[in-house]
């Protein structure tokens, strides 16, 4: 199953970089994101701040498997690479009601476009 996140990106003429993170929480996903260890607070939006190209910056976010299974959890995004990347390390036996911190890490290209790009971060779950 999977859980998106909608991101929007903006690259400002000075060299800056913006980014916000929007995520809605869907319905029967087998996991959910939250900001809290207790997985009270679901996430909706991260403010990312500023960042100058050619730089990294880090969000901490808990996934919780909500399934009745144990679940494997990857993190994709449809970033452009001309842009930057997105990481988060892979996440194995996650048990049902566990949760993990799962540190999402943007990096912005030196040469990134200035200007505004939406892309997506998807949280797959995989039984396992």
């Amino acid at each position: 199953m999977k859980h998106s996140a909608i991101v929007v990106l903006l690259i400002l003429g000075l060299g800056i970089v913006v980014a916000d993170m929007s995520c809605g929480r869907a319905v029967n996903e087998e996991v959910a994101i939250y900001s809290d260890s207790a997985c009270v607070t679901p996430v909706e939006n991260i403010a990312w701040g500023d960042m100058i190209q050619g730089t990294s910056i880090t969000q901490d976010v808990y996934i919780k498997n909500e399934a009745t299974v144990t679940v494997g959890v990857t993190v994709v995004s449809d970033l452009p690479a001309s842009t930057g990347t997105v990481s988060a390390d892979a996440i194995t036996g996650l048990a049902p009601n566990d949760s993990v911190l799962c540190t999402l890490a943007l990096s912005t290209n030196p040469d990134a476009a200035v200007g505004s790009i939406d892309f997506e971060i998807t949280f797959e779950s995989v039984a396992q």
